[in-house]
C-alpha cells in the first residue's frame, strides 16, 4: 500500500515540473498555457498588424517602461503593509437601501 501514495507523488511532482510560466514579448502577457506562435509571439500579438504594435512599448502601453511612472529606489522593495497605505486605489462600494418595518 505505501507504494501507490508514493507513486502519486512521483507522478504529481513530474507533472509540476513540466508546468512553466510563458511569456509574451510582444503583449507582455505571462501565464500558463498562452499558446505561443513559431515567432514566439502569443495569437493576440502575432495577428496585431499595427505598427506600432497595439501593446508595445513603442506605443506607451507599458508603465513600467514610462519614465514618468519610475518608481524612486526607496518605495521599491516596500512590504505589503508598508505598500497599502501610499497604494492609488479606487474604491467602489455599492449601497442598498431596503425599507424596513
Amino acid at each position: 500500500m505505501r507504494k501507490r501514495p508514493a507513486a502519486a507523488i512521483k507522478n504529481f511532482n513530474e507533472k509540476l515540473a513540466e508546468l512553466k510560466i510563458e511569456h509574451c514579448p510582444g503583449c507582455r502577457e505571462e501565464g500558463f498555457h498562452i499558446k505561443l506562435t513559431h515567432e514566439e509571439l502569443c495569437t493576440r500579438s502575432s495577428g496585431d498588424i499595427m505598427e506600432p504594435r497595439r501593446w508595445s512599448n513603442e506605443n506607451n502601453t507599458n508603465p513600467t517602461y514610462m519614465p514618468q511612472f519610475n518608481v524612486p529606489p526607496c518605495l521599491q522593495y516596500l512590504t505589503d503593509m508598508e505598500e497599502m497605505p501610499i497604494a492609488r486605489t479606487k474604491t467602489i462600494m455599492q449601497v442598498r437601501w431596503t425599507k424596513g418595518r
